[in-house]
């Protein structure tokens, strides 16, 4: 018999822009809850996020890079260790109803030792913002034991865990005292039809020191240059996403910013 407890986090692409975190509970984790099912299987848990419900820009898509999820025991696990798949999907309606369209899977193997540690699953899905998104982490049961996720957190929100005679998905603050531990870090990035005028953010503007430009994770910045009313280049370069205009004179320019989706100009006001 052997006994997994999980805790399962999703994180989504480090970025330029300002991330944006999606978290149903507070982060800690006390204690997982077991289970048993005498069919052997797999445990099969998952959760979903409504992008929406966090802030997330609908008119851009959203980029996960990572999966990560927590084993605090690997009880008789064989020296092979334990492959668990993660899956991300979306869902065309509100979890569970929906039909779900796999966007991006990849295995984790959980080796004998390796408890108490965040697994990072490396993953390039990406959807768009205005997207219902359910993860799904799966691992093989040898039919004695299943172990669910859990913390001292009463979340909320649709989980499904099969086994424990959960006959479908459910909110698990109504089947459970304890909860999925569940976060999520990310930020929008440029999808195919977006426009890189609505992606790039210019700030402040009016200017007094200094402007701020950025991109989603997926554009590359290529070059910068900020003209004034003539038409001649002030010379002014980006730094570390920051222009210097300390020395610019009162006045109007034109700063034109060149990115691998194309280049935008904007006018921007020295104060």
């Amino acid at each position: 018999m052997k006994k997994i407890t999980l805790m399962l986090a999703l994180a989504i692409g480090a970025t330029t822009f300002a991330q944006t975190d999606l978290a149903y509970t507070d982060g800690s984790i006390d204690s997982g809850v077991l289970c048993d099912n005498a069919a052997p299987g797999a445990i099969d848990g998952s959760y979903s996020f409504v992008l929406g419900d966090f802030g997330v820009d609908a008119s851009m898509d959203f980029l996960i890079s990572e999966v990560r999820f927590y084993a605090s025991a690997l009880n008789n696990a064989p020296a092979a260790g334990l492959d668990a798949v993660v899956n991300v999907y979306t869902t065309d309606a509100p979890y569970p109803t929906g039909t779900l369209t796999l966007v991006e899977s990849a295995i984790q193997n959980m080796a004998p030792g390796t408890e108490g540690t965040i697994y990072m699953v490396a993953m390039n899905a990406q959807v768009p913002g205005d997207s219902e998104v359910v993860v799904e982490v799966q691992f093989p049961d040898d039919g004695v034991t299943i172990a669910a996720i859990g913390t001292n957190e009463t979340g909320t929100g649709i989980s499904w865990v099969n086994g424990c005679g959960i006959a479908g998905p459910v909110d698990l603050a109504d089947f459970l005292p304890n909860d999925w531990e569940i976060q999520a870090t990310g930020d929008s990035v440029l999808g195919v039809n977006d426009n890189i005028a609505d992606a790039v953010s210019i700030f402040p503007n009016p200017a007094t020191d200094v402007i701020n430009v950025r991109v989603p994770s997926n554009v590359t910045i290529e070059g910068v240059s900020v003209y004034d009313i003539l038409g001649k280049d002030t010379g002014a370069r980006l730094e570390n996403g920051t222009i210097n205009t300390s020395n610019f004179a009162r006045g109007v320019y034109m700063l034109n910013v060149r990115t691998s989706a194309g280049s935008i100009t904007e006018k921007i006001i020295k104060q």
